[in-house]
């Protein structure tokens, strides 16, 4: 099967050609390639972890280009995700448990001026 013309524009020499987004873009599995999804919730490309890449799913890659969708390599290194979520864990629990605690005054979800300055600060250095 041909593969679809490339959905990139042609541009005169010396113009930058788009970059294409993953910013809607959806992992790839069985159920997200499935037509009824993809009509649903049109996405221009799936992302592709290595680690995920049994051959079973190399063979469901192999029909995104037929698709006229792109495929992006999924980079993420999980193990440093959880070096650095355990590296915060604590520290997250302690502010959220007092966050939780400053909730139960008012009886709803913290709001903005919902809490103490000292609160919001600890937030943000969590938050970097």
């Amino acid at each position: 099967m041909r593969r679809p013309p490339s959905r990139v524009p042609r541009l005169a020499p010396g113009r930058l050609i788009p970059c294409p987004t993953t910013a809607s873009s959806f992992n790839l599995r069985s159920d997200t390639f499935a037509e009824p999804f993809r009509e649903s919730i049109p996405t221009p490309a799936y992302l592709l972890a290595a680690d995920q890449a049994t051959p079973g799913m190399r063979n469901l890659a192999s029909g995104v280009p037929d698709q006229g969708l792109d495929l992006f390599a999924d980079n993420v290194n999980f193990e440093l995700i959880g070096k650095t979520e355990a590296h915060f864990r604590d520290r997250a629990r302690e502010v959220l448990q007092k966050v939780r605690t400053a909730e139960d005054v008012p009886g709803h979800r913290a709001r903005r001026g919902d809490l103490p300055d000292g609160y919001r600060v600890e937030l943000k250095e969590l938050g970097g």
